[in-house]
C-alpha cells in the first residue's frame, strides 16, 4: 500500500504526544539539537508511554566550541494503539518531529541510514549533503532526512534554507541560526529503486563558526499499493555530514 501520512506534531525540546494512534502504523521521531558540553556520543533512544523507539541515525555529533551539534532519526514499527508520549533526551536545545505513518511493514521496516557532519570555522559554507545511503530503496520507500546548524552567536536570524526541498515535503524549518539552532526536518517517498541522498541548502552562511550536521534514513514501503502519496524523493537511510 501506499505510504500516507496520519498526523504529526513538533515542539522545541518538550514533550511529544499523538493521540489516537493506529494499531500497526509507524512513529518516526526526528530531532535536531544542540549539547552545551561535548561528548561525542550521539542522541540516546527516545522514551515512549506506549512503545518502544529504535536508532535509524543516532550518530557522533559535530563539535564545535566544546558543544555538540547533532541530528537523530528514531522509528517505531508496527505500534500499539492510543496515545503515544515521547520524551527525548534531555539536551540544552532540540526541534523536534513526531509523525505517524500508515503503509510502512510491520516488521523490518528500516532499510538504512547515513549521516554526514562536519565542523566549519570561519567558512562560507551555504550547502550540506545527507551522505549517500548504502542500499538502495525500493520505489515508493519512505524517506526521512534531518538537518541542523549552529553558529555560536555569529549567525543570522534567518539563514535562507531552501524550502521545501525538491521531492520531499517539510515537517519542521527553523531559519534561526543565530540565537536559536537552525534545524530543518523532512519526508518523501523513493522515485527510483537506487541509493538515495539529499542536500541542504542556504543563503547567508553567517559569518563563520558553523557547526553542521545532515542525515537520512529510509523505511520500507508495505506492498500492494500504489507509489506513496508522500513527497518523492530519494533516501535509504544514511548518516549527516558536517562541513569545516
Amino acid at each position: 500500500m501506499a505510504v500516507s501520512i496520519v498526523q504529526s506534531t513538533t515542539g522545541a525540546g518538550a514533550t511529544l504526544v499523538l493521540n489516537g494512534v493506529a494499531a500497526g502504523n509507524a512513529l518516526i521521531f526526528i530531532d535536531s539539537y544542540y549539547r552545551g558540553t561535548s561528548t561525542g556520543v550521539g542522541e540516546a533512544v527516545p522514551t515512549d508511554s506506549n512503545g518502544t523507539f529504535l536508532a535509524a541515525v543516532n550518530a557522533v555529533p559535530a563539535t564545535n566550541s566544546g558543544a555538540d551539534i547533532g541530528v537523530g532519526i528514531f522509528y517505531q514499527q508496527n505500534v500499539a494503539s492510543g496515545t503515544h508520549t515521547v520524551t527525548p533526551q534531555a539536551n540544552d536545545d532540540h526541534h523536534s518531529t513526531l509523525i505517524e505513518f500508515s503503509g510502512l511493514v510491520t516488521s523490518g521496516m528500516f532499510v538504512a541510514g547515513s549521516k554526514n557532519s562536519a565542523n566549519v570555522n570561519d567558512s562560507s559554507e551555504t550547502s550540506q549533503v545527507t551522505g549517500t545511503t548504502a542500499t538502495a530503496a525500493a520505489i515508493g520507500d519512505l524517506m526521512v532526512i534531518a538537518f541542523c546548524c549552529g553558529n555560536f552567536g555569529t549567525g543570522t536570524t534567518n539563514m535562507g534554507l531552501t524550502d521545501p526541498i525538491s521531492g520531499f515535503t517539510t515537517a519542521y524549518v527553523m531559519q534561526n541560526n543565530k540565537s536559536d539552532l537552525a534545524a530543518m526536518q523532512c519526508y518523501g517517498t523513493a522515485a527510483a529503486a537506487t541509493t538515495q541522498s539529499a542536500t541542504f541548502n542556504w543563503t547567508d552562511n553567517g559569518g563563520g563558526n558553523e557547526c553542521i550536521q545532515a542525515a537520512i534514513a529510509t523505511f520500507v514501503a508495505g506492498t500492494g499499493g500504489a507509489a506513496a502519496q508522500v513527497p518523492y524523493n530519494q533516501a535509504r537511510i544514511f548518516q549527516p555530514f558536517i562541513a569545516q
